[in-house]
């Protein structure tokens, strides 16, 4: 007698079953199962193997018998990995989680929306799993590959269920090849602080986070949650060989256009600074937009709403006060028309527009310095003989990583050879030197000089 899974269904009363031990597929018709059942993909079965009458050379099953319904299959050695209906375990414990077990902090006020999506994918997944959340049986991976659970999720939603399944210490996994399938692992005992249903952003307590921060107090709560001690039971995030390395943080120079969530303390700005940019964009609308004076405000420069000073700080904490000052009379005498120069104020500075004049200008003087490299025919044409040199001090700006990898490649090319031409290799001792005649440097020739004199 052997064992196996109902794993085909063909109709008419007709199935195909993996045998347990062997894995080889064997039919199985109602004919020959016991009171003519009708069975279902899952159903485990006891039968024995026999020639199929119908087709010479075929085997089937007779005597069959069912044993019980399981998702789970056996290891090799013939013993059950599971008792009957206890691979359901991993689903019913899936369906058994609290909704507020799937929620981040950074959910917002409508986090029941995403929660559910959460618990749908993860109910998804452990259709698939053991009872224990592995998902690998007999040394093989029964992890739901990409193309099929995109047939169910989109991929943008494939990839953000399960980062965020990862990050709630549901859900880990890992691979044994760059381009091969996920080994999921649904953790059944992993647990992490929850929080309440009806919380939101203006709830009497404020939402505690994760990363060990203090919880931030909210203008309308009236006292704070203790903040969540980190779980030790939360499986780490191993970072997956096709995921890239994180990216290096900025220099001062290069800062990002777009300021990170998480900032650390505001940088004091000089009141000096402030003042001095002030007075430029007085000036400059006094100059060319004299005629949008407004007498009703009393302002003493050629626009009636003067720029708020946070405005202004909040630009200089990014850029400095020459290149403010720099883009904002580029800005002024390149505008397209009297209306640009009317709304000046709002467009440069309320909008922070004038940020991305700044950004424009390094770029272009970036560009302009590593252009000298590639067009180059000689060193001494060069501010620096070492392009390492000049990138360490001057690295490639936000927004050019593409192009300046490039022109860096063209520019290093030209820079070795130029360098190569006015520094060749000695002959005699392999140094590098400028003064090399005839394939030998000073030196080598001091010494063959030397041992000639001496015979």
């Amino acid at each position: 007698m052997v064992e196996g899974i109902i794993i085909s269904e063909m109709g008419r009363g007709a199935w195909w079953a993996e045998q347990d031990i062997t894995h080889a597929s064997v039919f199985v018709h109602i004919s020959q199962v016991t009171g003519r059942r009708v069975l279902h993909l899952g159903d485990r079965i006891r039968c024995e193997i026999a020639d199929n009458p119908d087709k010479p050379g075929k085997t089937m099953a007779v005597n069959v018998t069912y044993v019980g319904h399981t998702v789970a299959r056996q290891v090799s050695g013939g013993s059950p990995m599971s008792a009957p209906n206890q691979s359901l375990k991993c689903s019913q414990w899936v369906r058994s989680i609290p909704l507020e077990r799937f929620r981040l902090p950074g959910d917002g006020r409508k986090w029941q929306q995403v929660a559910r999506s959460r618990k749908a994918f993860l109910l998804h997944l452990s259709s698939y799993a053991n009872s224990d959340g592995t998902f690998v049986r007999a040394g093989r991976n029964y992890s739901p590959s990409l193309k099929t659970l995109l047939k169910d999720f989109c991929r943008g939603s494939y990839t953000q269920y399960s980062d965020d399944l990862r990050t709630l210490g549901l859900l880990s996994w890992t691979r044994e090849k760059h381009y091969e399938r996920r080994i999921y692992i649904i953790h059944l005992t992993g647990t992490v602080p929850t929080f309440t249903p009806k919380q939101c952003q203006d709830s009497p307590e404020s939402v505690p986070r994760l990363d060990g921060e203090p919880p931030k107090q909210y203008q309308h709560s009236q006292k704070s949650v203790s903040a969540s001690v980190p779980n030790p039971s939360l499986p780490s995030k191993e970072r997956e060989p096709s995921l890239p390395s994180p990216p290096q943080a900025a220099s001062e120079n290069h800062l990002p256009l777009v300021q990170p969530e998480k900032s650390k303390a505001p940088q004091i700005v000089n009141p000096d600074d402030v003042d001095a940019v002030a007075a430029t964009f007085c000036r400059l609308m006094d100059k060319h937009g004299a005629k949008y004076r407004d007498p009703k405000a009393g302002v003493d420069s050629g626009y009636g709403k003067p720029v708020a000073r946070g405005d202004i700080e909040k630009m200089l904490r990014r850029c400095s006060r020459d290149e403010i000052i720099y883009a904002l009379e580029y800005a002024f005498i390149n505008a397209a028309d009297d209306k640009a120069i009317k709304f000046m104020e709002k467009m440069f500075f309320a909008n922070q527009g004038g940020i991305g004049l700044v950004v424009k200008r390094r770029q272009d003087e970036w560009v302009s310095s590593i252009q000298q490299y590639i067009d180059a025919d000689d060193l001494d044409e060069l501010p620096c003989d070492d392009l390492d040199e000049l990138l360490k001090n001057d690295p490639i700006p936000v927004g050019l990583e593409i192009k300046g990898c490039d022109l860096i490649t063209k520019a290093r090319k030209n820079w070795k050879r130029l360098d190569a031409a006015k520094y060749p290799v000695c002959g005699g001792c392999g140094h590098r030197s400028g003064s090399i005649v005839e394939g030998a440097c000073e030196d080598c020739r001091v010494a063959t000089s030397t041992e000639g004199t001496k015979r």
